[in-house]
């Protein structure tokens, strides 16, 4: 499938991020489902950015082999990673799959979130990496500032996308262009640290029953 979608990377911080830059892995999420044509070579392009990527492949049970493929590449590479599904459970559900993957693994220090059908381009994840730096959540976006970076879309489609994202702007009132983009980056440190709380607070009310 050729290139359709590159997203521009944008960054938000929320409050109490830690502005020290962290060292560590940065892992590459990619849910996949009859992606057999693409997935050899988005591996490729995610690991050429540089040493610190990793990817982690989540297959929801292809068909076509795409977890196969994944499987023979991880054989050879330690940076590929795949974690395979019975049948098709959607995208949400393998975004948390793979954020749990990778919460339990301390090594890494930020997460990504891509679709394996190069409608992202990986070549802004430097540029993702750097700014995660300084931010708990960088956002790819494909109206930023207002410019649609959208290419071979129907023009239905862009218009739809685009009209529901300034919807999205008014009701909610959150300062983001793009709020249905697939392309982000967490960084992990804060997760593990809202995962905390949350079961602190759990064990609080347990021995308070």
């Amino acid at each position: 499938m050729a290139d359709r979608t590159p997203s521009l990377p944008t960054a938000q911080a929320t409050h109490g991020t830690d502005r020290r830059a962290t060292t560590g892995k940065a892992l590459v999420i990619v849910p996949t489902y009859n992606e057999r044509d693409n997935i050899a070579r988005l591996i490729d392009l995610v690991l050429a950015q540089g040493p610190e990527f990793e990817i982690l492949v989540v297959d929801d049970g292809s068909p076509d082999g795409t977890g196969e493929i994944v499987d023979h590449m991880a054989e050879s590479n330690s940076r590929v990673h795949a974690l395979h599904r019975a049948k098709k459970l959607g995208l949400g559900t393998a975004y948390l799959a793979g954020f749990r993957w990778a919460l339990e693994r301390p090594q890494y220090a930020f997460v990504f979130e891509m679709d394996a059908d190069f409608s992202h381009d990986p070549g802004h994840l430097p540029t993702f990496l750097e700014a995660i730096q300084h931010a708990d959540v960088v956002l790819g976006s494909r109206y930023r500032f207002g410019k649609v970076t959208v290419v071979n879309w129907p023009i239905s489609r862009l218009i739809l996308s685009y009209a529901a994202n300034i919807y999205a702007r008014i009701v909610t009132g959150l300062q983001l262009y793009d709020s249905t983009g697939g392309l982000s980056a967490s960084a992990a440190r804060s997760w593990r640290r809202s995962t905390s709380t949350a079961c602190a607070r759990t064990a609080t009310r347990s021995r308070s029953r």
